[in-house]
């Protein structure tokens, strides 16, 4: 998607009250699923905040502004958007809950198939994950 098809997403959700209200309905959804996140060790909480981030952004700036400034919920949020940062709990999260789902998928259907090319793709995100820095960069001096 280009920046051009971002601004016509963006124009038909402000000539549409439904999609707004939709958007702003589906943003709450991602938060409040963020924030179990918070507790609940194997539930992601910054993808949950982005998808939020970017619901609001299109529906309501005023809570894309909040969310991206809130002291708790703001810095995993900050943290991706201005450094591309996975902090390290959520990496091992994503890669244990990837690995178990792939083992289950094998155990109940058992098909060799489906579990390698499913393998493979998993491979391939938890790869891209692992790579993503853990903390922002230091300034070199």
């Amino acid at each position: 998607m280009n920046a051009g098809d971002t601004s016509r997403v963006a124009v038909r959700v402000r000539n549409s009250a439904a999609l707004r209200h939709a958007l702003f309905a589906f943003a709450w959804l991602n938060v409040v699923v963020g924030v179990v996140g918070i507790f609940l060790p194997l539930l992601p909480t910054t993808v949950f905040l982005l998808i939020a981030l970017w619901a609001f952004s299109l529906s309501s700036p005023r809570f894309q502004a909040w969310l991206y400034h809130h002291p708790r919920l703001g810095p995993p949020i900050r943290a991706w958007h201005d450094h591309g940062v996975i902090p390290l709990r959520a990496k091992m999260a994503a890669v244990v809950v990837m690995s178990a789902g792939l083992i289950f998928l094998a155990w109940k259907y058992g098909d060799a198939v489906l579990t390698l090319g499913l393998g493979i793709l998993l491979v391939i995100i938890a790869s891209w994950i692992v790579t993503r820095p853990a903390r922002p960069e230091l300034p070199k001096s």
